[in-house]
């Protein structure tokens, strides 16, 4: 059984930080002989720069994997700062994080 860490950074971090932890994150897991599965949540401003670095030598990273935050439950619409199925589908962000602290 593959085992699963996921780091939901929620709204910490700068971008520079952040790209650091995703690179000693990358170090670390490939340094290990069974490598787990890495599920990233970055805050939703910092997905693109966090998805690049992920990618960065794709061989060795299959086992870390990007995911959003939060998601609408709407599919579109005028709502602000909300981010829809769709949207993470283009963005190829197949992993959602359920935060059972936000409010409703």
């Amino acid at each position: 059984m593959t085992k699963i860490i996921a780091a939901n950074w929620k709204q910490n971090g700068s971008l520079k930080l952040l790209i650091k932890l995703t690179r000693d994150i990358r170090t670390g897991v490939n340094r290990l002989k069974k490598r787990p599965k890495v599920i990233l949540f970055p805050p939703s401003i910092y997905l693109d720069s966090i998805s690049k670095e992920i990618k960065k030598n794709k061989a060795n990273n299959k086992n870390i994997q990007l995911g959003i935050q939060n998601i609408s439950p709407y599919n579109n619409g005028a709502y602000t700062g909300e981010v829809s199925v769709d949207m993470t589908n283009e963005n190829n962000t197949p992993d959602v994080s359920a935060d059972p602290s936000r409010d409703p």
